[in-house]
């Protein structure tokens, strides 16, 4: 994890490696005694078929991560998360793109209560 002046801190974990956004989970809980903001824009669209890295990558990653920061949020935090017009329409061979991403866009939007 890289610190950017007193308050800015990156990871550079695979976002498609849920244990991996685990471990970031627990340095930045050991870390920081609260975050003001997280940002995903995480992104995988290798245009194959059903594919266990696409929905990790683009779904479940984010999920977990969001789940395990949970406590270190406070009512005025926010969490951004880059979605994708592939929610929305269809591409070619990017269902699978298409459904991890809505899946991501409903959970946040009931996140939010």
């Amino acid at each position: 994890m890289d610190r950017i002046g007193p308050v800015f801190a990156s990871g550079r974990e695979h976002v498609g490696d849920v244990p991996g956004q685990a471990a970031l989970a627990a340095r930045l809980r050991a870390e920081w005694p609260k975050l003001d903001i997280l940002t995903s824009s995480a992104a995988d669209v290798p245009h194959l078929p059903l594919d266990a890295r696409l929905v990790a990558t683009n779904l479940k990653s984010p999920f977990f991560l969001i789940r395990d920061l949970l406590p270190l949020f406070s009512q005025q935090s926010s969490v951004i998360l880059v979605g994708s017009v592939s929610a929305y329409i269809g591409h070619e061979n990017a269902t699978v793109h298409g459904a991890a991403k809505a899946g991501l866009l409903s959970w946040i939007g009931e996140l939010a209560y």
